[in-house]
C-alpha cells in the first residue's frame, strides 16, 4: 500500500460534513503539544466515541562542540484514531491507532572546512496505545498517551571522509505524548 493512502483517507474523513441530525454534535479541535516536543493537531470527532486526526511536528536543535557543531532536525506526521471507552464525561480514557511517518537529520561542521557528513534516517510504520483525556471546561481538553510503535526504517550516511553508507531495518519502541492540550471549536 502507498504511504499516502492512509493520508489521503484521514483527510477525507476530517472534511466529511456530519452525518445525520440526530447524532451528537460534532466537533472540531487544534491541538499543541506542550511537552514531549512541539507538535500540532487538526482534529475531528467521527462519532461520539471516535475521534480522528493528523498531528505533526518538528525539533531543531544545535550542539556545539571542541571539533565543530553538529545541527540536528526531525519532522512527524502521524495520523490517528482515538476511540474512547465512553462518550461523555470529563475524564475520558481512550485507545489511540495511527500511522506515522518521520524523518531525522543531522548535519555534522568539523574543524576541518572541507569534512562535512551528514545522516538522514526515515521511518513508516503504525503504533498504538492508551491514553487519558481531561476536559476541565467544555471547550478545551488537557490528556496523553503511551504505546509502543513498530516500523520500517531507512538510514544513510554521507561523508566527505569515508565512503557512503546505508542501512535498512525494523524497529520497535515505546513512546509517549507528553501532556496535549486540545481547543474545541
Amino acid at each position: 500500500m502507498k504511504p499516502i493512502i492512509p493520508f489521503a483517507a484521514l483527510a477525507c474523513a476530517l472534511a466529511a460534513p456530519p452525518a445525520a441530525a440526530q447524532d451528537a454534535p460534532r466537533a472540531t479541535s487544534v491541538s499543541l503539544g506542550i511537552g514531549g516536543g512541539t507538535s500540532v493537531g487538526l482534529w475531528r470527532d467521527l462519532s461520539p466515541r471516535v475521534r480522528a486526526g493528523v498531528e505533526a511536528g518538528t525539533d531543531v536543535s544545535r550542539l556545539e562542540g571542541d571539533d565543530g557543531g553538529e545541527d540536528y532536525t526531525s519532522f512527524f506526521v502521524e495520523p490517528t484514531l482515538k476511540i474512547f471507552s465512553g462518550a461523555d464525561g470529563d475524564l475520558r480514557p481512550y485507545t489511540l491507532v495511527g500511522v506515522y511517518g518521520q524523518q531525522y537529520g543531522q548535519r555534522y561542521e568539523n574543524v576541518d572546512p572541507d569534512a562535512e557528513s551528514e545522516w538522514r534516517r526515515r521511518e513508516l510504520g503504525a503504533r498504538v496505545g492508551l491514553g487519558l483525556e481531561w476536559a476541565p471546561i467544555s471547550r478545551v481538553a488537557i490528556g496523553g498517551h503511551v504505546g509502543a510503535s513498530a516500523g520500517y526504517l531507512e538510514s544513510v550516511n554521507e561523508s566527505t571522509l569515508s565512503d557512503d553508507s546505508k542501512a535498512d531495518g525494523w524497529a520497535v519502541r515505546t513512546f509517549s505524548s507528553g501532556l496535549v492540550a486540545h481547543l474545541f471549536f
